[in-house]
This record gives structure tokens, sequence and C-alpha cells, in this order.
């Protein structure tokens, strides 16, 4: 199961809360890899027994969302 928390383009109570996952998994997860997806810079974490996706919109240098898969 993919679960897609999106950061940008939510409202603000959503993007806080999902910003804030992000920045946990940034700081306490594993880091594993990092690749280019077009625009998207994509850095993976394992955390919590999870594989966890943080991307960032380089374009418009912007967190863009944490891709969760459980």
């Amino acid at each position: 199961m993919i679960i897609h928390h999106h950061i940008s383009h939510m409202d603000n109570q959503t993007s806080q809360m999902n910003y804030e996952l992000y920045c946990e998994i940034q700081e306490r997860g594993k880091y594993i890899k990092n690749e280019w997806n077009g625009d998207y810079f994509i850095r993976t974490y394992y955390y919590n027994n999870k594989i966890y996706e943080l991307c960032d919109n380089m374009e418009l240098g912007i967190v863009s969302e944490v891709v969760e898969y459980a």
C-alpha cells in the first residue's frame, strides 16, 4: 500500500502535519539513497519499519510530499 502525504497545495493544517512528518523522517530515519525524477529530487529513508520517499520539487524550490510504503 502506498500513502501520499502531500505538503504543497494542501490546507494549512494538513500541510503542517505532513511537513512535520517530513522533518521527523529526515532527522531520525536511516538514509538509503537519492535520485532524480524529472524536476523532483527524491530521498529514500527507512523509518519505523517502513520505507519513505521525501520528494522536493527543485524547479519550484518547495517540499512536495512524503510517500509512505506501508
